[in-house]
């Protein structure tokens, strides 16, 4: 499983780099200059700020399975376009936050071409409008996704940043301020949150495959995750 999870991790930041080189002005030299100095608030002409968010996304070990729900789901340059414009912020599910789904769930949203609809909307969920810390997520409160749709913030008596949404949902920031980047910011998050307008469809669509002969069996697979 490991290998398995590094090979997906080299390929995705192969893709990437492959798309940064040619997106981003000046080419390799740029990116790696501002590998080089190795600080992301610098070198803003040398690397435009979209891109800079996108390589620090796909070279974490711990976010690949979010950077393929973003690459699956073309939902990547929303991102990338915020951070170029008035800024962004990212909830950023770690892998283990997927892992709670059934690989038959994930296989669904993954390949069949009418949930894609539905993975979209998950992604742009964790998206936010507008680059924020976790202070001023806080002191914000309320602050809405890509979507239109809100989320909330407050800081628990442990001191852990608490996100939840208009139905219950919640989920917790286990990696606050996790990179402070030009224009936008990465929070890694424990949970995969799932927009309330979708929960019922999310569960037509691949909740029901999950059970059906069409979807691929696993005798180890994890808990299925219930809405």
């Amino acid at each position: 499983m490991a290998g398995t999870t590094e090979a997906l991790r080299l390929a995705i930041i192969a893709m990437l780099t492959c798309l940064l080189i040619w997106s981003s002005p000046g080419g390799c030299g740029a990116i790696a200059s501002a590998t080089a100095q190795g600080e992301d608030s610098q070198n803003v002409t040398e690397i435009n700020a979209g891109v800079l968010l996108e390589g620090k996304l796909a070279e974490q070990p711990d976010l690949t399975m979010f950077v393929q729900a973003l690459l699956v789901s073309d939902t990547f340059h929303v991102a990338i376009s915020r951070a170029n414009g008035g800024g962004v912020t990212v909830l950023a599910p770690n892998n283990t936050a997927f892992s709670v789904f059934d690989p038959a769930v994930l296989d669904c949203l993954y390949s069949k071409p009418a949930s894609l609809n539905v993975l979209s909307q998950i992604t742009k969920y964790h998206i936010l409008v507008g680059n924020h810390n976790a202070t001023e997520l806080i002191a914000m409160q309320t602050v809405h996704a890509d979507s239109g749709l809100p989320l909330h913030f407050n800081l628990t008596s442990r001191g852990r940043v608490r996100i939840s949404d208009d139905d219950g949902g919640e989920a917790f920031m286990t990696r606050p301020d996790f990179r402070l980047l030009i224009n936008s910011t990465i929070h890694v998050i424990d949970t995969v949150m799932i927009p309330p307008v979708i929960e019922s469809v999310f569960a037509t669509e691949c909740f029901a495959y999950a059970n059906s002969n069409d979807a691929p069996s696993s005798s180890d697979a994890p808990p299925s995750f219930h809405l």
